[in-house]
């Protein structure tokens, strides 16, 4: 952004956006493509696994890195702007 910002020539807009980015699990079936447990079962299907998976992201580093800090992170899985959302369960 701040090379466009720097270009005469270019007109950059920041703004809110319905852009949403998520990671989903495949829990549902007993083995996964290219994830297997001891057992050859799934470890995605224990909650356990996902909520530690889950745990480790570094959000905050993902929308300063990746997103150039123009992402704002979230408490659901959607935006507050959604009409699907709610601020009562976003906290805002």
């Amino acid at each position: 952004m701040d090379r466009l910002r720097a270009d005469d020539k270019v007109n950059a807009v920041r703004g809110a956006s319905s852009r949403v980015i998520y990671l989903h699990f495949d829990y549902v079936g007993e083995s996964s493509p290219m994830i297997g447990g001891t057992d050859g079962k799934s470890p995605l299907k224990d909650v356990r696994v996902r909520k530690t998976i889950s745990m480790v992201i570094n959000r905050p580093l993902i929308v300063d890195r990746i997103m150039g800090g123009l992402a704002v992170l979230l408490k659901s899985a959607m935006p507050l702007q959604s009409t699907t959302q709610s601020s009562e369960i976003n906290g805002s």
